[in-house]
């Protein structure tokens, strides 16, 4: 049995009539469906609800919103290479996957097993302050440094791979 994980936005509104149609498709379907117990409640599907949605062993995961969700979700699942499909109710979808003209035709798609993975090419961030490495996460397509409030210098470097391609500095 397959376990697919669900991650809504929950700023958007057409979120609650995605979830409905997702909750009668997958009624009488052999898949298990989890998403946080607090978003479950939300959208009235409480037996969905898992405490550690983390903790969970999923199979897929599945972003409904437009493209910053589902790069989202890809961040929180890159470490462990599940993969994640969108469901878009955002404005462009460039990288959302399914649209809700045919939402239950492409989920049919994905438990048939027909479907491909692409692989992206993932970046990750760090800040180097006073000898202190800190990780700042796995990002698919940008990560923005600011220099915060004060006008200052920026040491900026970067590497590809643990291979060292170029120093930076910058103000902005």
């Amino acid at each position: 049995m397959k376990t697919i994980a669900i991650y809504p936005n929950i700023n958007k509104a057409e979120s609650a009539e995605v979830m409905e149609r997702i909750h009668q498709y997958f009624a009488d379907k052999d898949v298990r469906i989890v998403m946080s117990k607090d978003k479950a409640n939300m959208f009235n599907c409480q037996e969905y609800g898992v405490d550690k949605l983390a903790d969970e062993q999923i199979d897929l995961g599945l972003s409904i919103g437009g493209d910053g969700t589902l790069l989202g979700v890809c961040r929180r699942l890159y470490d462990n290479k599940i993969p994640a499909c969108g469901i878009n109710i955002g404005r462009v979808g460039f990288l959302a996957d399914i649209e809700l003209s045919e939402l239950e035709t492409r989920l049919d798609s994905l438990l048939k097993g027909e479907y491909q993975i692409v692989e992206r090419t993932v970046i990750s961030g760090s800040v180097m302050s006073k000898g202190n490495k800190r990780f700042l996460g796995h990002a698919l397509n940008d990560v923005v440094i600011g220099k915060g409030g004060l006008s200052r210098m920026l040491h900026l470097g970067m590497r590809i791979n643990d291979i060292h391609i170029n120093d930076y500095k910058a103000d902005g």
